[in-house]
């Protein structure tokens, strides 16, 4: 149960970094133009 719990955590925290590098490029690139 433990493992499950581990590998859900980090794939959420994958996500998670996912998310607030594309939405970062993306406030970057609207700077830009």
């Amino acid at each position: 149960v433990v493992v499950v719990v581990v590998e859900v955590m980090s794939a959420a925290v994958g996500i998670i970094v996912l998310l607030e590098t594309s939405w970062s490029a993306g406030l970057l690139v609207m700077e830009v133009k």
